[in-house]
């Protein structure tokens, strides 16, 4: 990657995720217009491994925004760069729209034990990996608000469970960054997660 004009706000996940309620929006507008409950059942397990992916891509995702917030501030903390084509940069954003998408995941946690109980037999929960990354991630909006006023990386400011990198762990992160951003499999940044967090 090229930082001489500055580091972009987005490095590329965008591109490779979707958002996680309106997938699970859509699963329930379509579970509620099938009546007969053994037809409920069938199509549960149609979606249930389609919903776990989506979880997971979405949980890579904003695992892949810390990571970043995180290389961006360690690698220029004495010399900050220019954040380009920040979306959100001047703009206010209400809390609930703020939060909207991230508790929507949060609280799809207790959902889906509870419905994989009622179709599949058999409570199912997402790994508590997950959980502590999004609660991370919400708190990281909450530090840094809308990212309307984020206009170097000096202004990033990270949560206290964010590892400070090394110089040696900030490459190993841009280079995992970088080989995500070829395959577009945002899975494999667990791969670095504990350098983070």
């Amino acid at each position: 990657m090229n930082f001489e004009k500055g580091v972009l706000f987005d490095p590329g996940y965008s591109e490779f995720t979707y958002s996680f309620s309106q997938n699970a929006i859509s699963v329930e507008e379509i579970m509620s217009q099938i009546k007969p409950l053994h037809q409920k059942k069938f199509q549960y397990k149609i979606f249930f491994p389609k919903i776990v992916k989506v979880m997971h891509n979405s949980v890579a995702f904003y695992l892949g925004c810390l990571l970043w917030a995180n290389y961006i501030v360690c690698k220029f903390k004495n010399s900050p760069k220019q954040i380009l084509n920040n979306p959100y940069a001047g703009k206010e954003i209400s809390e609930s729209e703020l939060f909207y998408e991230i508790d929507f995941m949060l609280d799809y946690f207790e959902k889906i034990r509870k419905d994989s109980q009622y179709f599949l037999a058999k409570p199912y929960t997402f790994p508590q990996e997950w959980k502590d990354i999004l609660v991370i991630y919400k708190k990281f909006l909450k530090l840094n608000g809308s990212f309307s006023s984020a206009l170097t990386t000096a202004d990033i400011k990270l949560p206290d469970e964010i590892k400070i990198l090394s110089d040696s762990e900030c490459d190993e992160v841009l280079n995992q960054i970088e080989a995500v951003l070829s395959s577009g499999r945002l899975e494999d940044l667990f791969s670095v997660k504990e350098k983070c967090i």
